[in-house]
């Protein structure tokens, strides 16, 4: 690794190899040559524990050496960069405890992940005392399915899972995947958050859990649910099913509690260990301790200056005990170097211990120091920082500043005062900051959260916050309604996204008495971003409650009917019927209200989930929706309309077979996307229908071209469902031009981005545009076995069996595919690969259907 570093840098100090030079602030540190070997022996290294051997040998080489020659070194270190820089691991070595700044190249441990599948956190720093419970929790997990880590608030068990995740990464082929589950509050939604981070959606006509168990059926992964504990019911019924379901899953949990189902291994997290305090103790002997280490470690980050040395050491090993080693305390503590000396923060820990412990006497020890520490930390907090950090308990999954201010600004605390105060708490570590793509956020450890959510309630502020809250997010949704089509808008649609259990909280108010209007406001401004990222039967579960509290006139009547088409275009996902009965009651009720805007909306929602039956009544039905959406005064939506009618019209005259009306309604839509602002979406759709035209005219050079086109603008915004479905157009046309390498190539990239949905038309349909595929390259075999796995048993026989998820045109050419297969194996062979194919399970049949190889 030293081949291609030049440099490393930690805190104020560098390191240069090739010139065997420490500095420390710009000056030569002038350490020994032993010792500057063996840092530089731990920084390239910093990935794991080095063994006094193979220090020795690193160090000495040829060398045979007393072992107090090494601990001579690693002193000299800690006396120049401080104690927290090498940490003794009892037993097994030393570490380099310190994150590098600055690095040419990733450290092993980070370059080890490239190309794995997951979405750990990445840690920012070292996990410190845990060595020997690793190896431990690492056994038990390679022995069972489902590992609880139980243990207090405070303890760590997030950091450990996630260390644990870390290291088991190569071990699970289908990936390692991290659920966070302390923001959600409902534990109905525990299946669809595990589903959300798996990338599985909701298929029509059947229940998540039965798509997700689908799913994880014949998948290798792990499965991490962080902070159980107050959906514990549906977390152990969640694992129980997995258990039961699932033989390649394994799930590691973090709980307060167990979850208490047959099959659970429980392991209780010890807090770090810590040293009784002693007179005189020694400043090396107390970095032995893990407690210790981490405290250092925090103080040197909170206070560069701060170094463990035999003046403070007492005060460290006292602070450390009285906290029982418990990681969040000694973070918070360590937080209070960069105000007071050490022996201060030991001196009131100490006193205020005392005094809640007589105050509190049931209460378990761990919990009385965690929260006396908390107490402690609030109490030193100024009133305007103690309002804000209650108030800002009120969030789920973070904030922004702008939502700070909106939400909990007021009431003695001034709007232009929130960030100064924010800061502040950031400082403290109550608060973290975050800055992902989405754009900077804040968030709160879950206990700290915990904590603020009593004082809020104690405070009488809690219905005033979330009113409050409700009122911020109903503003958020109706101020990016417009922008979550447009130029930017995937931007808009990740930051939608990072909103959700805010949005999801919001809601949740939303439902109680005087409120529903604001619930309704909130599901129709954010409609597209519902439909296109799959959140339909949850939004349709909102709709039905926020719909029987809404009142029956008024603007509560108009979100109302509003909310009756955003409900009738997600059903017709999987609903069809239920659509309809929908967009009926929503014409229904907008001509009640006269209505313009809902009667125009429900009257594209009706002839949408009528075009299939090809009733020349259906286009009357698009051309009135147009006429009376010419009178929408606001422009957007105006605009909004016209492109869905005019999207849906041509695709209901395209399965009529008028290409020019298709072509017309187009060059009409792309004009009002102009209007719009130009949304890359409905450019692709634009897109879409011209090449299909031009494909059925036999203009294959025209019809690459727009398809191409179509994909291009769809991956811009990550569309999967719109990519998928341009990879099969261009899969046909490549069939049609005599590429049959090609069109394969593109169904299974199609194919592989339903595949989440294991019993859905879309499977169905990816699986016969693969056999169509496979019999173009005369692949008879592949093919006769697909064949099966579609039809079953039924597949003996000849014609091909209807497979209702498929269009006409799809089904005609699967018919040809199927006589194709039989005539070219014979009777025989026919039904010997149908047979086989018939045994198979649909995620078999997908693997099968993307493989690379040839059967033979």
């Amino acid at each position: 690794m030293n081949s291609t570093v030049q440099r490393f840098r930690f805190g104020r100090f560098e390191v240069r190899p090739a010139q065997r030079l420490l500095l420390a602030d710009g000056e030569d540190a002038n350490i020994g040559a032993r010792a500057f070997d063996t840092l530089v022996a731990l920084i390239e290294r910093r990935d794991r524990v080095v063994s006094r051997d193979e220090l020795f040998d690193l160090v000495w080489p040829g060398l045979v050496v007393e072992e107090n020659n090494l601990r001579q070194q690693v002193a000299a270190l800690r006396k120049v960069l401080g104690a927290a820089v090498v940490a003794t691991v009892p037993g097994r070595g030393y570490r380099f405890a310190m994150v590098l700044d600055g690095e040419t190249i990733a450290p092993p441990a980070l370059a080890a992940r490239t190309g794995l599948q997951h979405n750990l956190p990445l840690s920012p720093t070292a996990l410190i005392g845990r060595e020997a419970e690793l190896a431990t929790v690492l056994d038990l997990l390679a022995g069972t399915h489902l590992l609880t880590l139980v243990g207090a608030g405070g303890v760590g068990k997030t950091r450990f899972a996630l260390e644990v995740a870390d290291t088991v990464l190569g071990n699970f082929k289908d990936g390692v995947w991290f659920v966070a589950l302390a923001p959600v509050a409902d534990p109905s939604l525990v299946t669809r958050t595990v589903a959300g981070v798996l990338g599985v959606h909701e298929e029509p006509g059947r229940p998540l859990i039965d798509t997700l168990l689908d799913f994880l059926r014949h998948r290798e992964l792990l499965i991490v649910l962080d902070n159980c504990e107050h959906v514990i019911d549906a977390c152990a019924q969640w694992s129980d099913t997995v258990l039961r379901t699932s033989a390649r899953t394994r799930t590691l949990a973090t709980s307060r509690e167990a979850l208490g189902i047959d099959g659970e291994r429980v392991w209780r997290m010890p807090s770090l260990r810590a040293a009784v305090p002693d007179a005189e103790p020694s400043p090396d002997e107390l970095m032995d301790y893990p407690a210790t280490r981490l405290f250092v470690q925090r103080a040197t980050a909170a206070s560069p200056a701060f170094r463990l040395i035999s003046e403070n050491a007492a005060a460290v090993a006292l602070l450390c005990h009285q906290l029982d080693g418990i990681p969040l305390a000694l973070e918070l503590a360590a937080a209070r170097v960069a105000a007071m000396r050490v022996e201060q923060v030991a001196e009131r820990l100490r006193d205020r211990f005392g005094l809640l412990t007589r105050g509190n006497r049931t209460a378990p020890p761990r919990h009385q120091a965690l929260r006396s520490l908390i107490d402690w930390s609030h109490d030193l907090l100024t009133e305007p920082e103690r309002a804000l950090l209650r108030r800002l308990s009120v969030f789920a999954g973070g904030w922004t500043l702008e939502a700070a201010e909106a939400t909990c600004s007021g009431d003695g605390l001034a709007i232009e005062d929130i960030l100064d105060l924010l800061t502040q708490l950031v400082e403290k570590s109550l608060v973290a900051f975050d800055d992902p793509s989405s754009g900077p956020r804040y968030r709160m450890l879950e206990t700290i959260r915990q904590y603020g959510l009593e004082k809020l309630l104690a405070s009488g502020e809690a219905a005033a916050l979330r009113r409050r809250h409700l009122q911020h997010f109903v503003g958020f949704a109706e101020a990016i309604r417009s922008k979550l089509v447009g130029l930017e808008e995937r931007q808009w649609n990740a930051r939608a996204e990072s909103e959700l259990d805010n949005l999801r909280a919001a809601l949740t108010c939303s439902l109680e008495p005087g409120h529903a209007e604001l619930g309704l406001r909130l599901v129709n401004a954010l409609h597209g971003f519902w439909y296109h990222n799959l959140h339909w039967k949850e939004i349709i579960g909102w709709i039905e409650r926020l719909s029987m509290q809404a009142g029956e006139d008024g603007s509560a009547a108009l979100q109302r009917a509003h909310s009756l088409y955003v409900a009738g275009m997600l059903l017709s996902n999987f609903d069809p019927p239920a659509a309809r009965r929908h967009f009926e009651e929503c014409l229904a009720t907008s001509r009640a209200l006269d209505s313009d805007s809902g009667v125009a909306w429900a009257l594209t929602g009706l002839a949408y989930v009528d075009s299939r039956k090809r009733d020349p009544a259906t286009a009357e039905l698009f051309t009135e929706s147009l006429r009376i959406g010419r009178g929408i005064q606001d422009p957007w939506e105006q605009a909004m309309l016209t492109i869905q009618c005019l999207i849906c019209h041509a695709g209901y005259e395209m399965l009529m077979g008028r290409d020019d009306a298709v072509e017309a309604m187009v060059r009409d839509c792309e004009a009002a996307n102009a209007r719009l602002g130009h949304s890359r979406r409905y450019s692709g759709h634009c897109h879409a229908l011209l090449g299909k035209v031009a494909s059925r005219r036999g203009q294959h050079e025209r019809a690459g071209k727009l398809l191409a086109e179509s994909l291009a603008l769809y991956r811009a915004i990550d569309a999967k469902f719109d990519i998928a479905g341009s990879l099969v157009q261009l899969g046909y046309l490549a069939l049609h031009q005599g590429d049959a390498i090609r069109a394969l190539e593109l169904f299974r990239e199609s194919l592989s981005l339903h595949r989440n949905y294991p019993t859905s038309r879309w499977i169905t349909s990816g699986l016969a545009n693969l056999l169509i595929a496979y019999v173009a390259c005369e692949q008879w075999t592949i093919a006769a076995r697909l064949a099966g796995a579609l039809n079953g048993t039924r597949a003996e026989g000849a014609p091909a069996v209807v497979l209702p998820e498929l269009s006409g045109r799809v089904q005609r050419a699967y018919e040809a595919a199927f006589l194709r297969i039989r005539a070219a194996l014979g009777d025989s062979a026919f039904k010997h690969e149908c047979n086989a194919g018939a045994q198979i399970t649909r995620e078999q049949a997908i693997e099968l259907a993307l493989t690379k190889s040839q059967l033979t």
